[in-house]
């Protein structure tokens, strides 16, 4: 055993040092004090590592239950969360339920869970055509067991609970649960397959009004097809208006915002600007052609400090063109965009290699976007609003909708606070300007006489 691992060790010092010897060009500009590190230095600071994962191994007092393939593991980590508050080193567990996410399929039964702040876990709701729906789980149902094993009220296990029901198509689990009225617990033998989560949801005309209503939980790659889905089925009857609603929306894929923002905007009209390190990673990205909303019915867009990311740039981006007003609370402020990479062993790495600028170049990353109209709401009042189930009356008691309904109400084709802002900005300059050539052209008079 002892043999084996330092055999393990002296390898990764082997590898670990000919990524030294070939980082050898990337090391030279330090020479010029421009930045990286000198050869010496970096074989130094490896062999440091070296030492300090044999002294953990050798006398921590659970040294014997810590591997070196886990210190590595957490070494890559630290030194990727140590560049910026988006860039992770993802191991293979998360790198794949973030594939997952991204992509808006996985593999699993077809429940969405409610955690409780006791760490019960509770169905919120089965999903319709799933093998959870289809084998009569309700919602409401509490799961106390997967598999046999009795799940044990904890707080912070959420991810561990949907890893066990998570799996590859076609594989099976058994889920117990227990239901309100029956003394015991029901167990459902299910057979998983591919789930599809749309992040469009809530896709309602608002009653009593003739205003359309959907939320972007995130910006996956199938958004964008849903999303012209839900616009295409709201059109006839949203007459009046219409509201996007971006609130907690984390953001996503940087194409899926583009090709949301494309359906309002005509072709060929800036979305974002895309400034990387190198020349090559620098770019605009441009609206496209197809499906247009119509130009005459106003938008709103719900935004808070959930908001970030894709999400900020769809609310920048529409409100720069004033095709959409702004409703809520100051969104969270990341305008960075992150590459992913994945790896042979199943993990991968999301870096950041380019940051975004909206038409109007106004500032997002670390200040974030103020809308027009503001309502704070608490967080006891967000969590009241999202525990109604019924549609119809959370729209009633939502008072950011609420405003954004006033603001289409009122909309009469007026430019966008911010836009007049800017607007008045400029007048303030030509008034400047005005006067300032007036005040020459006195002292030329003056000089003639």
């Amino acid at each position: 055993m002892r043999l084996r691992r330092v055999l393990y060790i002296a390898v990764a010092v082997l590898l670990l040092l000919n990524g030294a010897y070939s980082y050898r060009a990337y090391c030279a500009p330090s020479k010029a004090g421009k930045g990286g590190s000198s050869q010496s230095s970096v074989e130094e600071k490896l062999e440091i590592l070296m030492q300090v994962m044999e002294m953990i191994r050798r006398n921590h007092i659970d040294g014997d239950k810590i591997t070196d393939e886990q210190l590595l593991t957490d070494a890559i980590c630290g030194m990727t969360a140590s560049l910026d508050p988006f860039s992770e080193y993802m191991p293979p567990k998360e790198y794949r339920d973030f594939s997952e996410g991204s992509s808006g399929a996985f593999g699993g039964i077809g429940i969405v869970l409610d955690y409780r702040p006791d760490g019960t876990v509770l169905v919120k709701k089965p999903i319709e055509g799933t093998p959870a729906q289809k084998a009569g789980i309700q919602a409401g149902d509490q799961v106390v067991e997967i598999d046999g094993e009795a799940l044990v009220p904890k707080p912070g296990k959420k991810e561990d609970i949907s890893l066990k029901l998570r799996g590859e198509s076609g594989t099976q689990v058994e889920v117990g649960v227990r239901r309100a009225g029956v003394e015991e617990i029901i167990r459902y033998q299910l057979t998983r397959a591919e789930i599809a989560i749309s992040s469009i949801e809530d896709v309602h005309i608002i009653e009593g009004t003739r205003i359309g209503y959907l939320r972007v939980t995130e910006f996956t790659q199938t958004s964008p097809k849903d999303f012209e889905a839900a616009l295409r089925r709201l059109e006839p009857d949203a007459t009046e208006g219409l509201v996007i609603d971006l609130r907690f929306n984390p953001g996503g894929l940087l194409e899926s915002a583009r090709l949301m923002c494309s359906h309002f905007l005509p072709k060929d009209r800036l979305v974002v600007s895309v400034v990387g390190r190198h020349e090559n990673e620098t770019y605009e990205s441009l609206s496209v052609g197809g499906y247009k909303f119509p130009a005459k019915v106003p938008v709103v867009i719900l935004i808070n400090g959930g908001s970030a990311s894709a999400a900020e740039i769809m609310s920048a981006c529409l409100n720069d063109y004033d095709r959409a007003g702004l409703v809520g609370e100051k969104s969270y402020g990341k305008g960075s965009v992150q590459n992913v990479v994945s790896f042979p062993d199943g993990s991968g790495l999301k870096l950041t290699v380019n940051k975004y600028f909206t038409k109007s170049h106004r500032e997002i990353h670390g200040v974030g976007i103020t809308p027009e109209m503001v309502k704070h709401l608490t967080r006891r009042e967000y969590l009241r609003l999202d525990q109604i189930e019924d549609v119809a009356e959370r729209d009633k008691q939502d008072p950011q909708l609420a405003l954004a309904l006033t603001y289409i109400r009122d909309y009469q084709g007026r430019p966008s606070l911010y836009q007049k802002a800017r607007l008045d900005e400029k007048k303030s300059d030509d008034g400047k300007k005005a006067e300032d050539e007036e005040a020459d052209d006195e002292e030329e008079e003056e000089e003639e006489e």
